[in-house]
């Protein structure tokens, strides 16, 4: 059995400083250290407990457009609570952005479980990657492991266009499984194609903007065809 929180030796960690304060007033700096998860040796002392146990972190799809985020803590001293952070891509690539909070139980010895459901998914991302960033009620902090989520694309996706009905631009959003021949046309409601939207080869999920701002009011229909599939949405355009 390990040494007690607060007793026994320690390992040195390799800390950085948040200076969110100014020379004059360093209060609002933040003093924080990497490490694979919260346990006892994140941003201990040999005079303090530890602020956050945490004893598991996952992350799963939650259908196409959402990610679940659930975790667990054994104990938690003086925790303020989680930021959930996201970046596009896998553990080397990308900048951390926050997308959510979770207050946290202050202090307890009993376990405590979370959740957090990411719902603004970035469309194009094929793998989005997580880390929990926990905030003590001093003003220090750490960070979980990295926990990677992968969103294939298992077949040829055209979805609905925002804003529907449209004055100036609407975006559009498709996807193919594997790189080859994509054709999207715009036709108006008698079946004359307007315009050719996306003609080449593509792969993966795709997202861009339709100007729309010089067609006439009324109803038309974006048709993607690939590998031998036909995707159709209604659009709407008003003035």
């Amino acid at each position: 059995m390990g040494p007690a929180p607060g007793n026994g030796p320690f390992a040195a960690l390799d800390t950085q400083v948040d200076s969110m304060g100014t020379p004059s007033d360093p209060s609002d700096d933040q003093i924080y250290a990497t490490v694979d998860g919260f346990g006892e040796s994140v941003l201990a002392s040999d005079s303090e407990p530890l602020p956050v146990e945490l004893s598991g972190f996952e992350a799963t799809l939650d259908g196409e457009d959402a990610v679940r985020l659930t975790w667990t803590t054994a104990s938690e001293t003086g925790n303020a609570g989680f930021r959930i952070q996201r970046k596009a891509g896998g553990a080397g690539g990308g900048s951390w952005t926050t997308v959510g909070s979770v207050e946290g139980e202050g202090t307890t010895t009993t376990p405590a479980s979370y959740r957090y459901v990411d719902e603004s998914l970035p469309y194009e991302s094929d793998q989005l990657t997580y880390r929990l960033k926990q905030v003590d009620t001093d003003g220090s902090a750490g960070y979980s492991k990295e926990v990677t989520v992968n969103r294939e694309v298992t077949e040829v996706q055209l979805l609905g266009t925002y804003p529907n009905p449209a004055q100036q631009r609407a975006t559009l959003r498709y996807a193919v499984p594997e790189r080859q021949d994509v054709k999207i046309d715009l036709y108006d409601i008698l079946g004359r194609r307007v315009r050719t939207v996306v003609d080449g080869k593509r792969e993966g999920r795709h997202e861009r903007q339709l100007d729309v701002s010089r067609l006439a009011s009324g109803i038309y229909f974006l048709r993607l065809r690939a590998d031998g599939a036909t995707k159709t949405q209604k659009l709407t355009v008003v003035r």
